[in-house]
């Protein structure tokens, strides 16, 4: 009988084992290069997220995209919205907050305004990293839908009656006694004018304070009060247009306080003013218009100098009488006489 050792017993055997691996890899060695190559360029890729309340805005009404970034990246840059250039511009954006740190990822709100109705399919966005990669996000389609204008009343529910109290005769009292009081009043007047007898009437002319001094006026009060200086923005640009769209219509006889600013301004061109005065004053009633109705913040320093140019266009548009004819303090500028108004 011949005795082997335990190691000349197992080699064999795992030779075998080891052969049928360098097989298995082998037959196997195209599907293992597409998982190692697929998964080395799943796992360099870094995602982000862009993601809105709802996909549907009305024109006119701020809309907010959500980016989020994971954490693990780093802090992002600035946000370059050049990949959606075909549906969103500078003059879309309206505010925009810094990257902040939130749980496991950076976050970052956009707020936008759209003035078409339209649907806009935007592509993803990257988001350069302080690591020089590149994370993508999402694509993203959002419905512009135009405003409802406010007599469509179509959707609204019929109005329903006043329930009404049966009349008692107290209710009239206090009418009876207003009625009988004023006759009392009409006839005595009456009787003392008989007694005094007739007398010439002395006609005195009407005071007529002229548009520029009463804008002086209203002007010199919203300083006063100091509105934006408080943060009550909409306040304060509802007090100045409406300041200056009262001193247009008394002064050139247009329908100031019932237009658009873009009507203001077509209203105003064929006066030929200067370029910069009339743009000036297109900037300022624009900037008022977003603030009122979309809830906008300009420029800090745009406060005071829309007051100033408020200010200078009604001090270069104060008509002088000189000679019977009206000249301008500004050579430059046009002086026009405003048609009466009823």
């Amino acid at each position: 009988m011949v005795h082997r050792s335990v190691n000349q017993v197992r080699w064999p055997h795992t030779l075998e084992y080891l052969r049928s691996i360098f097989y298995f890899m082998l037959k196997y060695r195209l599907s293992a290069f597409y998982v190692l190559f697929w998964g080395t360029v799943s796992f360099g890729q870094i995602s982000a997220r862009a993601d809105t309340d709802s996909l549907h805005v009305e024109t006119g009404n701020p809309f907010v995209i959500h980016f989020k970034v994971p954490k693990t990246v780093g802090l992002p840059r600035a946000l370059d919205f050049f990949a959606w250039q075909n549906a969103v511009s500078e003059k879309n954006i309206l505010t925009q907050s810094e990257w902040i740190r939130d749980g496991e990822q950076w976050t970052k709100e956009v707020s936008f305004i759209f003035f078409a109705a339209d649907t806009l399919h935007l592509t993803q966005l990257p988001i350069e990293l302080n690591n020089g990669a590149t994370a993508l996000t999402n694509p993203l389609t959002i419905a512009v839908t135009a405003t409802p204008a406010p007599d469509d009343l179509t959707e609204m529910a019929d109005i329903k009656d006043i329930r009404r109290e049966p009349m008692l005769w107290t209710d009239y009292l206090p009418w009876v006694m207003a009625i009988g009081g004023g006759i009392v009043f009409v006839l005595g007047i009456l009787f003392l004018a008989a007694r005094r007898g007739k007398k010439a009437k002395i006609v005195r002319p009407a005071i007529v304070i002229p548009p520029h001094e009463i804008a002086r006026q209203r002007l010199a009060v919203l300083v006063q009060q100091q509105f934006w200086q408080r943060g009550l923005l909409k306040d304060y640009y509802a007090e100045l247009t409406l300041v200056l769209r009262e001193y247009l219509q008394k002064r050139y006889g247009i329908l100031a306080l019932e237009s658009t600013s873009a009507e203001i301004i077509q209203q105003l061109k064929p006066l030929k003013f200067p370029p910069n005065v009339l743009s000036d004053l297109e900037k300022t009633l624009t900037q008022a218009d977003l603030v009122k109705f979309a809830k906008s913040t300009p420029p800090a320093d745009f406060h005071e100098k829309a007051l100033t140019n408020t200010s200078e266009f009604i001090e270069l548009t104060i008509p002088v009488i000189q000679n019977s004819s009206l000249e301008s303090p500004d050579p430059k500028f046009p002086v026009h006489q405003p048609p009466a108004i009823s």
